[in-house]
């Protein structure tokens, strides 16, 4: 074998182990920025909207992640935070939303979102974006 060849195939295996750390920094990196709400998610989601709540005016709501169980009638992950979020006593609706926040988190947690109605465009109705702003366990209820 020529000291050629020997050099080719080390330009080769440094070339893949450069492109696999790369892979793995741009996952951290969007597994982090995801983690600290700076992806957006925009997700058909169950909101409960009153019918009082002006474009422009954000409110104060909440989710709480699925445990096993619903994740599992719900055919969805468990800790999905997304499917439902409580803005108050209106009416639920099926909205798509855009979430800053994480999708998947621990189960049983309640996750604190700042919702914004925002002005309907030419491709959607209502829109609203919510950002995370906290955690806590959800509360349990003792029979």
């Amino acid at each position: 074998m020529s000291g050629k060849e020997s050099t080719g195939d080390s330009g080769v295996w440094g070339c893949l182990t450069t492109l696999c750390i790369l892979a793995l920094l741009i996952w951290g990196g969007y597994e982090w920025l995801d983690s600290v709400g700076r992806i957006s998610h925009r997700e058909e989601t169950l909101i409960t909207v009153n019918a009082d709540w002006l474009v422009g005016e954000s409110k104060e709501c909440w989710s709480i992640t699925l445990d096993s169980r619903s994740a599992s009638l719900l055919n969805r992950e468990i800790g999905y935070a997304m499917y439902a979020v409580n803005c108050g006593d209106g009416p639920q609706h099926s909205i798509k939303v855009n979430f800053y926040g994480s999708e998947i988190q621990g189960a049983n947690l309640l996750i604190k979102w700042h919702c914004e109605r925002e002005q309907p465009s030419f491709l959607n109705d209502d829109t609203f974006t919510c950002h995370e702003t906290g955690i806590e366990l959800a509360p349990t209820s003792n029979p």
